[in-house]
């Protein structure tokens, strides 16, 4: 190789690599602001689903129970994963239901095991 290309071949790849950290660095920034949008939104979501159980709950006669704010939240950051990920059919929707009352029946026994050590 004639020394001359050198400094050339050099500059070259330095380019290279420093556009494809570029690249690299603005698709991992663009990737993680959108989950951080996803999360504010599926909090929010939950945040209101909440509040309409609670209101639900203070205007019936009967009262009524209300789930830990954690499976709402359970809930909503699936849906907002489905969505983004665009699966949203039907089967998909009943995996997320179903894997929602796991967790509210995880939530549930926890409770009762703590109420029966106090």
């Amino acid at each position: 190789m004639n020394p001359e290309y050198v400094p050339l071949l050099a500059a070259f790849i330095g380019a290279i690599v420093g556009a494809i950290t570029s690249i690299a660095s603005i698709w991992m920034q663009s990737y993680i602001n959108a989950k951080r949008e996803r999360i504010k939104q599926s909090v929010s979501l939950a945040l209101e689903s909440y509040k309409c159980e609670i209101s639900v709950a203070q205007n019936s006669r009967s009262g009524g129970y209300i789930h830990p704010i954690a499976a709402y939240l359970h809930y909503h950051m699936g849906l907002m994963k489905l969505v983004n990920d665009d699966k949203v059919t039907a089967d998909n929707l009943k995996k997320l239901r179903d894997k929602n009352q796991e967790l509210l029946l995880a939530l549930k026994s926890e409770k009762e095991r703590t109420r029966d050590k106090v």
